[in-house]
């Protein structure tokens, strides 16, 4: 035995035999108490992560078809307009062609066109 010691070497032994054998059989065999919450989040999790995607793919699904239906709407719209548009320049057309004659050639020499004319009396 050391000097100044009072715990005899076989209480050492003793104590590392203890922490050990504590340690082999700590894990996951031996856990503390947990809590209820704890107890609850594991117990109803499992349950909860299918009908979350389930409820996902549903939400996903009816944005995709909102999406669609907004934009044939839009589409619809939009012909609905160009016909106007189309149907009104057909209009103006018609009024153009009505109130307008054709232009009649004019007598003088040269081109009918004023800037060809022009560039033939320059020449």
């Amino acid at each position: 035995m050391a000097i100044g010691t009072t715990t005899p070497v076989r209480s050492y032994t003793r104590i590392i035999a203890e922490v050990t054998r504590s340690r082999r059989t700590r894990g996951y065999s031996e856990r503390a108490p947990s809590s209820k919450h704890a107890e609850w989040y594991s117990s109803m999790l499992p349950g909860m992560i299918p009908i979350a995607l389930l409820g996902s793919a549903v939400y996903m699904a009816l944005h995709l078809a909102q999406c669609t239906l907004a934009h044939e709407k839009f589409l619809d719209q939009a012909d609905a307009r160009i016909r106007k548009l189309e149907e009104e320049v057909d209009r103006l057309q018609r009024e153009h062609s009505d109130t307008s004659s054709p232009p009649s050639p004019s007598p003088s020499r040269g081109s009918w066109w004023r800037w060809h004319s022009s560039e033939q009396k320059s020449h």
